[in-house]
C-alpha cells in the first residue's frame, strides 16, 4: 500500500497515531542543523508492505509483519512470502488462500509462484498435497462468502464451474 510521508506507525498497536510535524520554525531548524552537519536523512518509506493472517471459519483478523520500502518487485515479494507461510503453518494454521490487491507486482508474484500464467493456484511449499489459491483484492469482497463455503466443501457444484 502506499503511504503518505509524515504519517507515524505506532509498532504497540499497529495503528497510525498521529504526524511527524515539529511546526514551521522547528522544521526549518531542523532542516538547517542537517544541512550543517552534513547529515543526509535515510530514504523515506513510500509503501508498506503489510502481512496479514485471516481466519475463513474465524475471527482471527491479524497483521503479522510490516516491511516499510520503496516499493518492490514480485521476485522480491517471494523469500517474504515463503517464510511467512513456513512461519504461520509451524505455529498450526493452514494456509489455504492468498489474497492481494490487482498492483503490478502482486500479479507478478502469484504468476512466478504458480509456475504458469493460467494457474490461480500453487503447490503447497510444505505439504505437496495441498494447494494454496490466489485471490485478488478487488473480487476478494464478492467472493469471500463463496470461498469459504469452497474451503469447507460445502459450496454449491454450479459455482465451481
Amino acid at each position: 500500500m502506499k503511504i503518505k510521508s509524515g504519517l507515524v506507525l505506532s509498532g504497540s498497536s499497529g495503528k497510525l497515531t498521529g504526524l511527524v510535524n515539529l511546526g514551521t520554525t522547528n522544521n526549518e531548524v531542523l532542516r538547517f542543523e542537517q544541512q550543517c552537519t552534513d547529515v543526509k536523512e535515510p530514504a523515506l518509506a513510500t509503501h508498506m508492505l503489510v502481512i496479514m493472517v485471516r481466519g475463513i471459519c474465524s475471527n482471527i483478523c491479524e497483521p503479522l509483519c510490516y516491511f516499510p520500502g520503496q516499493g518492490a518487485s514480485g521476485s522480491q515479494l517471494v523469500p517474504i512470502i515463503n517464510s511467512v507461510i513456513s512461519a504461520v503453518e509451524i505455529h498450526g494454521f493452514r494456509i489455504k488462500a492468498m489474497v492481494a490487491d490487482g498492483a503490478s507486482c502482486n500479479r507478478k508474484l502469484f504468476k512466478i509462484l504458480s509456475c504458469s500464467s493460467g494457474q490461480h493456484y500453487m503447490e503447497h511449499p510444505l505439504d505437496e498435497e495441498r494447494k494454496i489459491f490466489f485471490f485478488s483484492y478487488h473480487i476478494y469482497s464478492k467472493l469471500c462468502a463463496t470461498i469459504g463455503r469452497i474451503l469447507a466443501g460445502t459450496a454449491n457444484q454450479d459455482i465451481l464451474r
